[in-house]
């Protein structure tokens, strides 16, 4: 019972890459949902790029942005923007540069906060370019309403965006949580509540939404709530700094 379900390894040449990442998820999960029905595997075994360069550099974008060490959100946009240039219909890549973008500007990152206007409009342009690949990705609808709602005068548009994504999948928590966290940009504090409370339907340790949680039950005076969720944020994922901060606070 303690041996993992999955510990084969692949040895082959780099343009085989993208080969392997299916056929693992596809031996994964039917070790774990033996019944899977035929638009299951079609969705595992889904290959958005058919370009080398550009899924390796996905790839490198993808583990820069869990590193969340300084800088990670320029790097990770780096190699995003890295990967679409490779491949300019690359929809997931698109959508994680949009997403990278933004949270460059969060961090306040030096490059993002110098020119802050012209990182939104890119960000929202990848979106939208996202969308035009695949116009069924709840991922890139999200990224279009996040992007969206750093321009105030584009707020019902992101909202629209951010509730079609949702629609989309309801039960994707990261759905769910950009969802929560555009309304709140927004100004719609109750429904961002509402929102981040149904990402934890979806996945009760999802730990973006409990720090949201804990962060707004800290901004109501509430201080023993705010710990509670943002000690459930923290043992969620202890390498996310944000509840650290909020928790001290």
């Amino acid at each position: 019972a303690t041996e993992p379900a999955w510990r084969q390894r692949f040895r082959m040449e780099a343009g085989l890459l993208a080969k392997a990442e299916s056929t693992a998820v596809m031996e994964i999960a039917t070790r774990l949902l033996p019944n899977l029905t035929p638009e299951e595997r079609a969705m595992l075994t889904r290959r958005e790029t058919k370009s080398v360069v550009a899924f390796e550099r996905f790839l490198r974008g993808e583990d820069a942005a869990r590193e969340r060490g300084s800088g990670y959100a320029a790097r990770a946009a780096a190699f995003f923007g890295e990967a679409v240039a490779a491949d300019s219909l690359y929809g997931a890549a698109h959508t994680a540069r949009a997403l990278a973008l933004l949270a460059m500007l969060e961090e306040g990152a030096r490059e993002a906060m110098a020119n802050p206007d012209s990182v939104v409009r890119l960000a929202i342009r990848h979106a939208e370019l996202a969308t035009a690949v695949d116009g069924t990705s709840p991922r890139a609808w999200s990224a279009r309403g996040a992007a969206l709602s750093f321009d105030k005068a584009q707020w019902k548009v992101a909202r629209d965006a951010s509730a079609h994504a949702n629609s989309l999948d309801k039960r994707d928590p990261e759905v769910a949580w950009q969802r929560g966290r555009v309304l709140l940009r927004i100004g719609q504090r109750r429904e961002a509540e509402d929102a981040f409370r149904a990402a934890l339907v979806q996945s009760p340790a999802f730990a973006p939404a409990l720090g949201e949680l804990g962060d707004l039950a800290l901004t109501e005076r509430n201080p023993d709530g705010a710990c509670g969720w943002l000690n459930a944020a923290i043992a969620a994922d202890p390498y996310r700094p944000i509840p650290y901060a909020l928790r001290a606070i």
